[in-house]
């Protein structure tokens, strides 16, 4: 009976949000929100690009043999950073709608998927990068489907 009633109310409330006027102030919230976060993606994964080479070795001062590994790394974790930045929006709209269902059924699959993907892949020896990559289709894969 809850599970029916909070269904309703949250047909009712997404048809008064979007009445009038409202629907275009939602979506103007959401370009918004999507440019900002574009903007911030595009500049943070660029600029740890560009540094990864000088945060591997000056930074973290990672010994000489594994600096290009590092970098690497660091240069996966860039379009994950990306990634995770544009899925938020997405995220949010589906929060904003009121379907925490689907929210909540994809960030639990995401959040298993991470999980043992990560363990499967430390466990059988792959690496720091196989575990990057990894993170890196998860997060890919998180923002298409929301």
């Amino acid at each position: 009976q809850w599970i029916i009633e909070s269904e309703r109310d949250a047909r009712e409330y997404r048809a008064a949000a979007t009445g009038g006027d409202e629907s275009e102030k939602i979506s103007e919230v959401v370009a918004a929100t999507l440019f900002l976060n574009l903007a911030t993606g595009i500049f943070g994964a660029t600029m740890l690009i560009s540094l990864s080479e000088w945060l591997a070795a000056e930074v973290f001062r990672i010994e000489a043999d594994s600096q290009a590994r590092a970098a690497q790394a660091l240069r996966i974790a860039a379009g994950t950073i990306f990634l995770s930045l544009l899925s938020q929006v997405f995220a949010a709209v589906l929060q904003g709608m009121h379907r925490f269902d689907i929210h909540s059924k994809l960030v639990n699959l995401g959040n298993i998927s991470l999980l043992a993907g990560n363990l499967f892949l430390a466990l059988s020896g792959y690496g720091l990068t196989a575990l990057f990559y990894w993170n890196l289709a998860v997060t890919g894969f998180n923002c298409l489907f929301f």
